[in-house]
């Protein structure tokens, strides 16, 4: 029995998706946030992953865009990297407003207590205000790698939407989910790093899940043959989700795994791990 075109596509999205799905949450099921929080385990897992982003954006992301924008490929995608640092600013800008209104309005209603209370208050003013810094750039990585992975997920899916042939969607959909699945797992991991909840990671897994999905059907429904400006949006947004990926690397990931207190010889399981991911990703 052989499935046509449209039902290969069709075994696609149920593929890529339950794939996606279950790696995204296996980490959170391994307890990686919790068990392994503050271990060397979950430190090297994560530098792992950003070497995979790594890889993902200077091996696999910014190749395919030259082959489309040619010299403007390296300025789309350093819009990207200079667009989630805009991003990063503006949220850790208004948090800090939201927090000066907040301790403006507590330090009105308790200024009546006294000296000790007003010490007691100015502590806590400042670990709050360390809280929501570090709230801040948690927003934004988690924002910064939802939107790079969920724009790069939509194009791949796009690109086997429009293909017209069994084989050819048989073999983009063995390159999609041969590294799909591994970005899948890192960004799970990612999520649960701070041991949150199953539940509270699936919306934004399901926005990165739904990406290939949409992808796919939208390159059902369109063909770049009958609309044109498709083929100038896609490398664009391509090149942009790649210097988005190389911001959270360089300036999240990899600082924050260094600031961690580990010991001594974590360094070189998180540098090590760093290569191996990305030496992974480039042979795919």
């Amino acid at each position: 029995m052989f499935y046509s075109v449209s039902d290969l596509k069709l075994i696609a999205i149920a593929v890529i998706s339950f794939g996606s799905y279950f790696f995204g949450v296996l980490p959170n099921i391994l307890g990686l946030g919790t068990k392994y929080r503050n271990s060397v385990t979950l430190s090297s897992i994560l530098s792992f992953g950003g070497g995979v982003l790594f890889a993902t954006s200077i091996i696999h992301i910014l190749p395919d865009i030259r082959k489309d924008l040619s010299q403007w490929s390296e300025v789309i995608f350093c819009l990207g990297y200079l667009l989630i640092y805009f991003v990063d600013v503006v949220v850790v800008m208004l948090n800090k407003e939201h927090q000066t209104e907040r301790e403006r309005l507590t330090s009105e209603d308790f200024s009546s207590y006294g000296t000790i209370e007003e010490n007691t208050s100015l502590v806590n003013s400042q670990n709050q205000d360390h809280a929501v810094q570090v709230s801040s750039k948690i927003k934004c990585l988690d924002f910064g790698l939802l939107f790079a992975f969920s724009v790069h997920s939509l194009l791949e899916g796009l690109v086997i939407g429009v293909e017209s042939t069994r084989s050819g969607v048989l073999l983009l959909l063995t390159a999609v989910c041969s590294h799909k699945l591994l970005v899948a797992f890192c960004l799970g991991a990612e999520l649960s790093r701070g041991g949150q909840p199953l539940y509270t990671i699936l919306p934004a897994l399901s926005v990165f899940v739904a990406g290939s999905s949409a992808g796919i059907g939208l390159g059902i429904i369109l063909h770049p043959g009958n609309v044109p400006g498709l083929t100038k949006v896609e490398p664009i947004l391509q090149g942009l989700a790649g210097g988005t990926l190389l911001y959270v690397v360089v300036t999240e990931i990899i600082p924050r795994e260094r600031a961690r207190k580990l010991p001594k010889y974590s360094g070189i399981a998180q540098y090590v791990s760093l290569c191996s991911g990305f030496i992974f990703m480039a042979c795919l």
